[in-house]
């Protein structure tokens, strides 16, 4: 008797599972992904307001992305420097676009003396996409700031780095 219960208990099990199986169906999905290659950003000439000299008020030079330079309160001296907007070379994707993002502001310095530079802005080249020749895209990016000089601005060489940051929109 045993056997015959287990005997129609294997029966019913095998039979419940072979009509679930002629209710399935399978389908197939493929797994898929894009790789970019990664952007990049590169230096290729510095932010210079040239050489300056106070006027006994406090003044400014602006540099613009295309390198004109605006001055109030402030003499720039012409034939000592040239005068010049960063420039910066981004590479990636063909035809993908960027955004870039510039500091609030940066102090120069001259030892212990210091000069503040803010109000940067950006040109954003093929309204801020990647163009040129495969395999990859590039454009040439420019940074503009304004220098605050004080009226009695010590005599030195001001420096500092400042950070420009590219991204994928």
């Amino acid at each position: 008797m045993k056997q015959r219960i287990l005997a129609l208990a294997a029966i019913t099990v095998l039979f419940s599972f072979g009509n679930k199986a002629e209710a399935a169906g399978t389908a197939t999905a493929e797994a898929a992904a894009t790789i970019w290659q990664p952007i990049g950003i590169a230096n290729t000439s510095n932010l210079n307001f040239g050489t300056l000299s106070p006027t006994g008020s406090d003044g400014t030079v602006t540099i613009a992305t295309n390198s004109t330079v605006t001055n109030s309160n402030v003499t720039v001296i012409p034939t000592s420097s040239t005068r010049t907007a960063a420039a910066f070379r981004v590479t990636g994707e063909m035809d993908q676009s960027f955004s870039v993002t510039l500091p609030g502001s940066v102090t120069i310095t001259s030892g212990s003396n210091s000069m503040l530079v803010d109000s940067f802005v950006a040109d954003l080249p093929n309204q801020g996409g990647l163009s040129g020749t495969l395999p990859g895209g590039s454009s040439l990016l420019h940074v503009g700031a304004t220098l605050h000089v004080g009226a009695t601005q010590p005599s030195g060489a001001y420096t500092a780095p400042f950070n420009v940051t590219v991204a994928y929109n």
